[in-house]
């Protein structure tokens, strides 16, 4: 005993933790000697010293559940649990405790409460997060274009699942593992999320592009085309259809190359224009699908 109080007295003013390993030592000794009222004085002096240290904590509580004193073991072990999980084994295992034993069933039952309290509140909203990212995903499959592999949400559904069936074990190790799962997910999400952003950014880009290159093919046109145009072009046309009628021969000649020349004529100014404002329609609509889409997000 005298060596760890000289140990205590030494180590004292260059480290508090080194100071309350010795002290927990000096508990040791006192509660086998028999002396525990002593044994929890220096563990109780150790956490003082030290509060973050777990160890410090869980041997105080150990002393006072040996004297019948949950009131006081109990907040010291919620606060060790709360800084390692493990303890929540080592308390199981650990004869010290048995007088207290209904007092640490509700102890656990109260943390699991609140960690699964924690995590259903998340996993509602990640159940959400999930939703909208599927929506989106078959909004851009539903254009037709394809998804990339790492955009996939259903390891996040599969996430969600796993996440569920932990929670609902009703476990105070399992409800501690749903914890730690969550946050990842939560990352995944919005990995997830900016990846489909990019592709949904990326396919917008590109409609526009595709409506810019068809826009600058009908400058000047008019949608339903324009007589003014197609009088121009057939009345130009005549210079090649008359000579070349007049050669093939008068009438046939004639009415066969005014005929090709008329459909030419046509086709130029009125089926053309209008296929390529309906293909620029077409694609306006696409791109403005596309934009309410990734809006979702």
């Amino acid at each position: 005993m005298l060596y760890f109080d000289r140990a205590i007295k030494y180590v004292r003013p260059y480290s508090t933790y080194y100071t309350s390993y010795a002290s927990l030592y000096k508990a040791l000794i006192n509660r086998d000697l028999g002396f525990i009222g002593e044994a929890e004085k220096c563990a109780s002096e150790a956490v003082s010293l030290s509060p973050g240290f777990a160890e410090a904590m869980y041997q105080n509580a150990q002393y006072n559940a040996l004297m019948n004193r949950p009131e006081e073991a109990i907040p010291l072990l919620k606060k060790a649990i709360k800084q390692d999980i493990v303890y929540c084994l080592k308390i199981l295992w650990e004869r010290d405790f048995q007088p207290i034993s209904t007092e640490i069933a509700e102890l656990y039952e109260e943390i699991r409460n609140e960690k699964n309290e924690k995590v259903k509140e998340t996993l509602e909203e990640a159940k959400k997060d999930v939703i909208k990212l599927t929506v989106v995903a078959k909004g851009i499959k539903k254009l037709g274009y394809d998804i990339p592999e790492e955009c996939s949400v259903e390891l996040l559904e599969e996430g969600n699942s796993e996440i569920n069936k932990l929670v609902n074990n009703n476990s105070i190790i399992d409800a501690h593992y749903a914890g730690i799962l969550l946050p990842l997910l939560t990352k995944k999400f919005a990995r997830q999320k900016e990846l489909l952003r990019r592709k949904g950014n990326e396919i917008y880009i590109d409609v526009d592009r595709q409506i810019q290159d068809l826009s600058a093919g009908v400058k000047g046109k008019k949608k339903k085309g324009g007589t003014l145009t197609f009088l121009i072009h057939f009345l130009c046309g005549q210079i090649v259809a008359l000579p070349f009628g007049w050669y093939i021969g008068v009438p046939l000649g004639i009415c066969i190359t005014e005929g090709l020349l008329f459909a030419i004529c046509f086709y130029i100014n009125v089926i053309q224009p209008q296929s390529q404002w309906k293909d620029i329609s077409t694609k306006q609509n696409e791109k403005d699908k596309i934009e309410e889409v990734v809006k979702k997000l």
